[in-house]
């Protein structure tokens, strides 16, 4: 993974400068982005706070604080500075970068015609780090599959236990030469093939495809 591709890119220069080594945590799970605050790494190995020297720290002072400013600017960024073309995932609370890493956006609701039109006054982004690792399903397929036959199956768990990253793995493997299964994915939040112009970015198996992003 190169978080610096697939993530520092998107962020202002101001935030991008403070987290560009980033790549020296292991297991980074999420960025959380606080206008006017402070930046929280969460990791496999703990919690880290960003400083004003660009250092991971466990101590929560000298803090670098995010500008509302680098927030809106990050947005503008992570819509290549056209938000409208984002409007309807915006208006949902997330954005979902290239490579499946999904942004959740904290602020005002707008509301038109008693629906949300759109998010304002942005005083968090929180940032999912998304992984693909092989191997995730193998200790449950065959529960799924069996007798030539594959069971209808509901995967549910508290959030950050690996949903997403087991359902892409499943796609894999039923997707990949051993099974061979036709796959068809509702992609609707992007984060499952990672679907970029067409061109699939996640590795979901050879006879797997995105039917559509969403029903």
């Amino acid at each position: 993974m190169n978080l610096e591709k697939e993530i520092l890119r998107y962020l202002s220069s101001d935030i991008r400068r403070v987290l560009i080594n980033i790549e020296k945590l292991k297991d980074i799970e999420e960025i959380r982005i606080f206008s006017e605050r402070h930046i929280i790494l969460y990791t496999g190995n703990g919690v880290y706070y960003v400083n004003k020297y660009s250092e991971f720290t466990k101590n929560a002072k000298n803090l670098f604080i995010p500008t509302y400013d680098s927030l809106e600017k990050t947005i503008s960024l992570m819509c290549n500075n056209s938000i409208y073309s984002e409007i309807d995932s915006i208006k949902n609370g997330y954005l979902t970068l290239p490579c499946g890493h999904r942004v959740g956006i904290v602020g005002v609701a707008v509301m038109k015609n008693n629906e949300i039109s759109y998010i304002k006054s942005v005083s968090c982004i929180n940032i999912r780090v998304t992984k693909q690792i092989k191997g995730f399903a193998d200790i449950i397929i065959n529960d799924i599959y069996y007798d030539n036959h594959i069971n209808n199956t509901l995967v549910i768990s508290p959030p950050q236990c690996g949903k997403t990253t087991l359902l892409r793995n499943i796609s894999y493997l039923f997707g990949s030469e051993e099974y061979a299964k036709k796959v068809g994915i509702v992609d609707e939040r992007n984060e499952i093939a990672s679907l970029v112009n067409g061109k699939v970015l996640n590795d979901i198996g050879l006879h797997s495809f995105v039917i559509c992003e969403d029903l």
